[in-house]
């Protein structure tokens, strides 16, 4: 039975970048690096909600 290929943190940042680069096309960048378009649009479905989720948080600030 086949077996899962696990991808570095390296390389999912580096192919969402990419694709979230205007104008490009996430498809043509999944196939160029041999992964399924579908699992590069989870990688940024992932990136852009722990962006939204970092943004989101409220500053504490010191109390004198």
């Amino acid at each position: 039975m086949p077996r899962r290929r696990v991808h570095s943190a390296a390389f999912k940042r580096k192919l969402v970048e990419l694709s979230l680069v205007s104008g490009a096309s996430v498809s043509a960048i999944a196939l160029e690096h041999g992964i399924n378009a579908n699992l590069l649009f989870g990688w940024r479905r992932a990136h852009m909600k722990l962006q939204s989720d970092a943004t989101s948080r409220p500053i504490l600030l010191p109390v004198k």
